[in-house]
């Protein structure tokens, strides 16, 4: 290859480089160009970046991998992404549930007043949307004994192993409702249920499950209870911690097992990740990590995967996988973005994250790796135009 061969090569591949980077900057295209999560590529992105001009959420996008719940940098907006790896952008009303097999969303509409907040159902595959019955659940609320002052419909906390059913918290607040409902938004059948506390999900029996925190603040009695749709009272287990309860705030869920996880809020950053045994209530195992609050725990297998803040980093959230080996990152978000929670469905946590340049490096410049490469491709170009014109003026040798 003669040396003028090699200058045009050096050309050419230059300027690929430089157009398909400036394309990148195109709003909606970097996401696409710079990976393509797939059924068999991975299940999720080990990035999330800006995605604000992302195109807005269609009717049915099909399943979806993800919803980013953030700020936007101040935009104060919401996005999801499919599976095919397209990002898009959520509209008024704000994503509350996502089903396990990405299917199906839980969407709230906001009210002027705290009870008129309705709650719908969005089949992402069909594009049909179901309310949820509010009047229905306003009186099974009243028909498992909640004062009508205190009768309240939340949002959905969980789906039932076999996503037919909703569960939902009635009473005035979610954390210490005074009863609780299944929905089968297909049918729009209710069916009230007497379970009292903090529901968070359902038992691999399918019964729902809440947690009742009683007792003096410094002395904190902690049972778990479970009903079943046609069981007329629920059932309770007290736990029984190996070292005494010291947080303020308990995050509860069942992991694939059967096992009972709380994460503890204690001082600081850190939280106390508790097992126990559903059936007896003993204390399994406990370990001590910094999570700095949980907004979300799903399972890769029999691991838990905790989504959480990190105020270190302008409240941006931090996706983080516990293994025998200690926390591992899963995603890393932008930290301009002040998010403030990542979901992710259990479909895609099984298939695992999609590998991407950088990783899951949270370092501020990796974030702007194009914008170096750039820089440092226009400034080879500046030097070798300076360099040759020295060249062409002395002559040739």
């Amino acid at each position: 290859m003669t040396p003028a061969w090699g200058r045009r090569l050096l050309r050419a591949a230059w300027a690929l480089a430089v157009v398909g980077l400036l394309v990148s900057f195109v709003p909606g295209a970097a996401p696409r160009l710079t990976w393509l999560p797939g059924p068999a590529e991975g299940g999720f992105p080990e990035r999330v970046g800006f995605v604000r001009d992302s195109p807005a959420l269609p009717a049915a996008p099909g399943p979806l991998v993800m919803v980013v719940d953030d700020n936007n940098f101040g935009v104060g907006a919401w996005e999801v992404l499919d599976t095919t790896g397209r990002w898009w952008r959520g509209g008024d009303e704000w994503p509350a549930l996502l089903a396990d097999d990405g299917t199906s969303l839980v969407l709230v509409s906001e009210g002027r007043r705290s009870q008129d907040t309705t709650y719908a159902v969005r089949d992402l595959v069909s594009g049909t949307t179901t309310p949820l019955p509010q009047r229905d659940l306003r009186l099974a609320a009243v028909a498992a004994g909640v004062p009508r002052k205190w009768v309240h419909v939340n949002a959905p906390v969980a789906w039932s192993p076999d996503g037919s059913m909703l569960l939902v918290p009635l009473g005035r607040n979610a954390s210490n409702s005074r009863a609780a409902a299944l929905v089968d938004p297909a049918r729009g059948e209710v069916r009230p249920l007497p379970l009292a506390g903090r529901p968070f999900g359902f038992l691999p029996d399918g019964r729902a499950a809440a947690l009742r925190v009683s007792g003096p603040e410094d002395a904190p009695v902690v049972a778990l209870s479970f009903v079943g749709p046609d069981e007329p009272r629920a059932a309770s287990v007290r736990l029984r911690p190996a070292i005494p309860w010291t947080g303020d705030a308990l995050t509860a869920t069942v992991s694939p097992g059967g096992e009972l996880l709380l994460v503890e809020r204690v001082q600081g950053e850190d939280e106390v990740v508790r097992w126990f045994d559903p059936v007896t209530g003993a204390e399994r195992r406990s370990e001590t990590l910094r999570l700095d609050g949980v907004c979300a725990i799903g399972w890769a297998g029999d691991q838990p995967v905790f989504s959480g803040g990190d105020r270190g980093f302008g409240y941006q959230v931090r996706v983080r996988q516990l293994t025998t080996r200690g926390l591992t990152d899963l995603v890393a978000v932008h930290h301009r973005m002040q998010s403030q929670c990542v979901t992710i469905t259990a479909a895609a946590l099984a298939e695992g994250p999609t590998p991407m340049v950088m990783g899951t490096a949270a370092w501020t410049w990796t974030w702007y790796w194009r914008q170096v490469v750039l820089a440092a491709l226009l400034g080879l170009a500046v030097v070798a135009g300076v360099w040759q014109a020295r060249k062409d003026r002395r002559g040739p040798a």
